[in-house]
């Protein structure tokens, strides 16, 4: 079988995110700056010229804590941009050179993730309109408006309307211009307006000059307000030159051409052309001499990454800072360079550009995904096209979310969200990229008739290509090529189409898809909305203590490993020198060491770890790119994050109920499905104020000695210590002197104990419900720097690292790659399970009915091929294809041939049988007897999800209550518990429970006097009396008088010969 034609690539579109942070702190920084120079200050002494010198640009990292290997232990490390600032004094004849602290930057690390307030973070690139004209129509009070969006950056968008009474010009903050008028006030007369526009002599024309004509004149202030918008800082003399709005447009030209046609005809556009261009353009429209282009056309939109966020935040912010440094030197008064130099110092200092902020606020910047390895990398391609000065979900129709013919290859044309930003955030595809000026392009491949290359195409060339999405084979006789069909794009759309030239390109359909939907083996045999659960659920898998590879493979599993940016490469070419468990030593070629530091067991965002080991030796020579190390979830430059377990499709007791699995004691005791999850515990000790100081001790108040039992001397908890539910981890008291030092209860403890009065209040940390584990590593930092710590406060932070080991339990939810999932309902032993003639017992027993009701049919498929692959000992790379490339039914046949095979192999004849193609026949482990007809048994790849019954499971015997109803309160992590409401009364009543019922309405409750009555009872053994009225009756009698009803209550008895006695219920 010739699969060459099915090779994947591997394309570098991760790398484009970590460049173009690079190109800001290299380039566009520099920009920005020169821009800005020179400036230059006259004061009464001195005539003053501020020179900045950006080719001098510095870097300067905050310092890290030498103690770790990498920056996550500082909270929020930055890159400090510093400019070299020359003042030249021009009467003195000399010049100082300073160096000023201007921006603040977040430090990125090597793997493009940036770090803020201790957490890893990362960027969902937004998806904007390119700049450029873009022309639309729309219908108000039935007439037919022609309008122009002309989108020159962010923050400047201008609109040009055609109406029957004349032509407009606005923005979105000022009102209507009148277009005519805005020639002229540029300096264009009616004259030079009609010989540009190919429609001045005509009789439109003229009505334009006529409405212009009873134009105010004061919309001279509009038109200027208009200008000075353009661009704020420089003057109307600058602008009326006509040199700002060309600039943009200008730099447009070049795109605008593919969209719209070469409608602006001078190479050198200016301010007055353009526009009338445009509205020349405008009016094809209306004559329908052209037509309109789709606005929602793939190409006509671009992502925005990091450095466009923090560049398009500079231009902004800068000149503003820089300005306000000059004001404030300006109206110093110095008198000395050093002098002066101190007042540019601190003006600098106070002024400093930080991003911190843009970046907390931005609802783009997220913590970063980090359960595996795919996980990262997805969250690392997703692209929204919501966002701050973008769409929102309300905004968003049909025509942005929908999957258009441009869009293939470029996004995945699953991988998206569900519910209201459904189409509004997608992922990129597997081989597609990101340009320098922000579109996607894809890589197409030429036949092998074509002497050609392959190729990458955004959009709108690819249009111009004949492009098929399958490998067509060529048969022997050559006239039955021309019957063969094949799926292409040609011209924006989707063809079918027979007989196709040679002189056509292919794409690979793997490229439709993004990295997790092409982890699917058998991909098309499934539903669309199976497939996109699978992927999802593929990203929540767990790394796990023991794994195995996959038996089918899908090829895309080493792409992950090239991709991920967990793993350590080779910088330089060289020589392993050393090895160990931590580092690994190279000698490159120049004769330098390189030291690479493994990363062993480091908590991630979500609770798991990452934990390298390295996969090289001494002596080995490597290349530069070459993977050093593997790490929890990539083994042999694979990605593997399951085991292969034989699944049964059948029913068993009913435990297999909506999609339950039953599960092997096997697979429990051999820890298939362990994992280590990691909690991280933090305090911190304060000595202000003086006189209530926090501390730990072991002499904690109301605290029992086994919930103490691992705690040392001062109070903190031994590494390597086994902590269940409620132990100790850190304690932590706070100590102050109550105020009665002159009563004479305070004299008489004195006197007795030779201490006076204290109150003390316990603080420490306990282990959460659910959470025991064991302690790995216990941090002490002692903070001598007051400006490090809170407020100056704090002089000291502890922290406890605490390691879990989650075996699989009733309750956990486990998946297969095809979308089907399932809760584990019961954990059966082995020997009562099936089993078959070959004495193997089912790890898994699943429902059948999930599979025909779904659809998932790929599932099946991969059953039958891994447990041909589990006997032959062999693994299988299967393309999703096979059908399309070869005949319809040639997956089946594979099927069917490989399990006749195997029939002979194993020389068990029952493998295969002709009655019940595929199945099986088991036994009964309970009785031994067979089991009637056959069922369907196979080797599947199945993952533990992250979503655990210990992380959701919560029960309290006691904890805090309300203050005013005397309910527990709410929620998981304040320890809260399960409300007592009405249907809890029901239960009660139907129970005739009626003495536990008035007790927990009345003296639990809110009646106050018999919680009085009660606690007298107890303390000091008085009669109990009676219960009274709650709190909560009486607001409720409250409330019917302010409705004008009245309750009153009565009782009946025989000592009144059947009166009523009435009871005065009013308080």
């Amino acid at each position: 079988m010739n699969y060459s034609a099915i090779k994947l690539h591997s394309v570098k579109n991760i790398e484009t995110f970590y460049n173009e942070y690079d190109t800001l702190l290299k380039v566009s920084i520099l920009q920005a700056i020169k821009s800005l120079v020179p400036f230059s200050i006259i004061t009464k002494n001195n005539f003053i010229k501020f020179k900045l010198l950006p080719e001098y640009l510095k870097f300067k990292l905050s310092k890290l804590n030498d103690s770790t290997i990498n920056a996550v232990e500082e909270k929020t490390p930055k890159i400090q941009v510093i400019v070299p600032l020359k003042i030249i004094f021009k009467t003195l004849n000399k010049y100082i050179l300073i160096y000023c602290p201007l921006i603040e930057l977040p430090y990125t690390d090597l793997q493009g993730n940036f770090i803020l307030n201790g957490m890893k973070r990362g960027l969902v690139s937004k998806m904007v309109r390119q700049n450029g004209v873009y022309f639309n129509l729309r219908r108000k009070y039935g007439e037919d408006i022609y309008s122009a969006q002309l989108i020159l950056n962010e923050r400047s968008k201008y609109f040009i309307e055609l109406f029957k009474e004349g032509i407009f010009i606005y923005n979105k903050f000022n009102k209507k211009i009148n277009l005519i008028n805005f020639l002229h006030f540029i300096g264009l007369n009616n004259s030079t307006i009609s010989s540009i526009s190919r429609y001045g002599t005509t009789e439109i024309f003229k009505n334009f000059y006529y409405f212009n004509s009873k134009e105010d004149i004061q919309e001279l202030e509009k038109i200027k307000t208009l200008l000075n918008m353009l661009n704020p800082e420089l003057n109307l003399k600058y602008l009326k030159n006509k040199l700002n709005f060309s600039r943009h447009l200008t730099s447009l030209k070049n795109s605008l051409i593919s969209r719209t046609g070469n409608f602006l005809e001078s190479s050198f556009a200016i301010l007055g052309q353009d526009l009338i261009s445009i509205l020349d353009f405008l009016l094809d429209l209306k004559f329908k001499k052209r037509t309109l282009n789709d606005l929602d056309h793939f190409g006509n939109r671009k992502v925005e990454s990091l450095g466009h966020l923090i560049s398009a935040h500079l231009e902004y912010i800068l000149p503003n800072k820089l300005f306000k440094i000059l004001n404030l030197l300006f109206k110093s008064k110095f008198i000395t360079s050093s002098l002066l130099i101190e007042n540019l110092k601190e003006s600098f200092n106070k002024n400093k550009i930080s991003i911190k902020e843009l970046l907390t606020v931005n609802p783009l910047i997220q913590y970063l995904e980090e359960v595996n390895s795919v996980s990262e990398l997805m969250h690392k391609v997703r692209i929204s096209s919501i966002g701050p000065g973008s769409l929102t979900q309300n905004q968003a129709g049909v025509a942005v979310r929908e999957v258009r013919p441009s869009q293939l290859g470029k996004i995945c044309i699953l991988d998206t969200n569900e519910g209201p930003s459904s189409g509004l955030v997608v992922a990129l595809a597997s081989n597609a990229r990101i340009n320098k000026e922000g579109s996607i392009e894809t890589l197409i491949h030429p036949n092998k008739k074509l002497r050609s290359y392959s190729k990458f195409l955004n959009s709108f060339e690819q249009e111009s290509f004949l492009v098929s999405f399958e490998n067509l084979i060529p048969r022997k006789q050559s006239f039955l090529n021309k019957y063969s069909t094949s799926i292409t794009f040609e011209k924006g759309e989707i063809k079918s189409k027979t007989n196709i030239s040679d002189t056509y390109y292919k794409i690979n359909p793997s490229q439709l898809l993004s990295y997790t939907e092409n982890l699917i083996p058998f991909l098309f045999y499934n539903d669309p909305t199976r497939c996109l659960m699978g992927a999802r659920m593929q990203t929540q898998a767990v790394p796990l203590i023991y794994r195995n590879k996959p038996y089918i493979l899908t090829g895309f599993e080493s792409i992950i490993a090239s991709k991920t940016s967990n793993l350590l490469r080779a910088y330089q070419e060289g020589v392993i020198t050393k090895v160990t468990s931590y580092k690994i030593v190279l000698i490159d070629l120049f004769n330098r060491e390189i030291t690479y530091y493994l990363q062993k067991y480091k908590k991630t965002n979500q609770g798991t770890f990452i934990h390298q080991l390295p996969i090289v030796w001494p002596g080995e020579r490597v290349l530069s790119g070459q993977l050093l190390t593997e790490n929890q979830d990539i083994s042999d430059s694979e990605f593997n994050i399951g085991n292969n377990l034989n699944v049964l499709y059948g029913s068993y007791y009913g435990y297999e109920y909506e999609d339950s699995l039953i599960i092997s004691q096997k697979v429990l005791y051999k820890n298939i499905f362990t994992s280590i999850h990691f909690d991280i515990y933090e305090i911190k000790y304060s000595k202000y104020p003086i006189d209530t100081p926090e501390y730990s001790t072991l002499d904690l108040p109301k605290r029992t000695s086994y919930q103490k039992r691992h705690l040392d001397k001062l109070g903190i908890i031994t590494e390597g210590s086994k902590v269940l539910d409620g132990d100790i981890l850190i304690s932590k008291i706070s100590v102050s002197n109550l105020t009665l030092e002159d009563s004479p209860f305070s004299e008489l403890i004195f006197s007795l104990f030779g201490t006076k009065l204290r109150q003390l209040q316990d603080k420490s940390i306990s282990v959460p419900i659910g959470n025991s584990g064991r302690v790995i590593k216990t941090e002490l930092f002692a903070v001598t720097n007051k400006a490090t710590s809170t407020y100056g406060q704090n002089y000291l932070t502890l922290r406890v690292f605490v390691a879990k080991q989650r075996m699989l339990q009733i309750g956990d939810k486990l998946c297969g790659r095809h979308g089907n999932k399932g809760v584990i309902s019961n954990i059966a032993e082995e020997a009562e399970l099936p089993y078959n003639v070959m004495s193997q017992y089912p790890d898994i027993i699943t429902g059948p009915l999930g599979v025909p009701s779904r659809m998932n049919l790929g599932q099946l498929f991969e059953s039958l091929f891994g447990y041909n692959c589990v006997l032959k000992d062999k693994r299988l790379l299967i393309n999703s294809l096979l059908n399309n490339n070869l005949n319809n039914n040639y997956t089946k046949t594979y099927l069917y041939t490989s399990l006749q095979s195997l029939k002979y192999y194993t020389g068990n004849k029952s493998l295969l049988n002709p009655y019940i193609p595929g199945k099986l026949l088991l036994r009964d482990g309970r009785t031994g007897y067979r089991l009637k007809g056959g069922a369907f048994m196979g080797t599947l790849y199945y993952s533990k999800l992250i979503h655990m019954v210990k992380d959701k499971v919560h029960y309290r015997t006691f904890g805090p209550y309300t203050e005013i109803t005397q309910q527990p309160i709410k929620g998981r992590g304040k320890g809260g518990g399960q409300r007592f409401g009405e249907m809890e009364v029901w239960a009660l009543e139907a129970f005739g429970a009626s003495y536990t019922l008035r007790e927990l309405l009345t003296s639990k409750s809110d009646d106050l006097i018999s919680r009085n009555n009660l606690q007298e009872y107890l303390l000091n053994n008085t009669p109990l009396e009676p219960n009274y009225l709650p709190e909560a009756l009486k607001l409720l009698i409250r409330e019917l008088h302010g409705l004008s009803l009245n309750l009153e209550g009565f009782m009946v008895t025989d000592l009144l010969d059947g009166k009523l006695l009435p009871l005065n219920i009013n308080y």
